[in-house]
């Protein structure tokens, strides 16, 4: 008969065995089962429903806060494809360079060469000794590359375009405006005063449903001053004006047209004239042409062009002419090397509108977007 030493051996090594079988026999067992898997049940529309109502769309961004309302980013070199904020390089899709003019080397030159003649600024309107000859030069250059007769200078894109609608717009006269046009527009005909008649964005059918209305409900209209305001690229939405149809409307009431060229002017037609470059209209069917040449041209100020009666009325009459200091004379001489640089390379346009097609081909690729 064993001793009991042996009986409590013999028990430990009987339990050690009996659970060393059962996990053997249980991996053995685990790895030929075949595993449990439930059917998938299609959700029904209710089901569908009620998960679509608790979900909860989180944003991709940080929620913005007050703090970074009041930070703005700040950019650590040239404007350019990419650029550095805070210290990161990013991608640019918020800039006007459209044809990659900041930094071109002959701007630079031409502004270094004209720094050291003048200096910074004139610090004088232009009537008023803040004439230097480079803004008369850039007023020909303009000139001599639109077709127009005579051309006026501003040192201010934006003031272009508010003092030279306040300058011909008075109080009672009537002005037609798209209601896309941009804020600098919008800001320029409540200046004005005038009485503001809005059609839908870039329908023809509603604008000349509007001028017909004017025409035939206001008897003093024909001694008023009678506008239809326009932007040929709508900075809003990108869309095209159909000129000729406007052309044909204002000529039909016998309405004047003030077109705003600041985002077609060196971008649509072979070598970038706009307008006269892209739907063949002459630019003598425009009554008003204005622009800012801080898009295309990569500079500042901003120019109004078209017969010698309307810019010699600006000069007198204009207040962002007449009271303004000039615009600094090296901004001047870069956008006379600017237009020289798109005249002499009409491929410079080209490639942009193949950018801007490759643009929205991978932009129309991505879903949902």
């Amino acid at each position: 008969m064993p001793s009991c030493t042996s009986c409590g051996v013999w028990s430990s090594h009987r339990r050690a065995f009996i659970c060393g079988s059962s996990s053997f026999g249980g991996h053995y067992l685990s790895a030929f089962q075949k595993s449990y898997k439930p059917p998938k049940w299609p959700l029904t529309k209710k089901e569908i429903d009620e998960l679509c109502d608790e979900w909860v769309l989180e944003s991709l961004n940080p929620p913005i806060t007050q703090n970074m309302l009041s930070e703005h980013p700040v950019l650590e070199r040239a404007v350019g494809p990419h650029t550095i904020i805070n210290g990161k390089e990013v991608v640019n899709f918020a800039s006007a360079n459209y044809l990659k003019f900041v930094g071109h080397d002959k701007l630079l030159e031409s502004c270094n060469f004209v720094l050291e003649k003048y200096g910074v600024g004139s610090c004088g309107p232009r009537g008023f000794y803040g004439t230097i000859d480079v803004h008369l030069d850039c007023e020909f250059r303009i000139t001599k590359f639109l077709g127009t007769h005579d051309s006026i200078l501003y040192s201010y894109g934006l003031s272009s375009l508010f003092s030279t609608i306040s300058c011909f717009c008075k109080k009672d006269d009537i002005i037609v405006v798209d209601e896309g046009v941009h804020w600098g527009i919008q800001n320029g005909l409540y200046l004005s005063r005038s009485t503001i008649v809005y059609f839908k964005h870039n329908d023809m059918e509603s604008l000349e449903r509007t001028l017909e209305k004017i025409t035939a409900q206001n008897k003093r209209v024909k001694k008023l001053r009678r506008y239809v305001v326009v932007e040929f690229v709508y900075q809003n939405s990108g869309q095209i004006a159909p000129l000729d149809k406007i052309i044909k409307s204002k000529e039909k009431y016998r309405f004047r047209v003030l077109l705003d060229e600041t985002n077609s002017f060196g971008v649509l037609g072979r070598t970038g004239r706009g307008l006269t470059g892209y739907c063949g209209v002459p630019i003598e069917k425009i009554d008003i042409v204005t622009a800012a040449m801080g898009h295309a041209l990569a500079t500042e100020g901003g120019f109004c062009t078209g017969n010698a009666r309307v810019i010699d009325h600006q000069r007198l009459s204009s207040s962002g002419y007449v009271f303004s200091a000039s615009l600094p004379p090296y901004l001047a001489s870069a956008a006379i090397t600017a237009i020289d640089i798109l005249e002499q390379n009409p491929d410079l346009t080209s490639k942009l509108k193949e950018n801007i097609a490759i643009l929205c081909k991978r932009l129309s690729d991505i879903r949902g977007l």
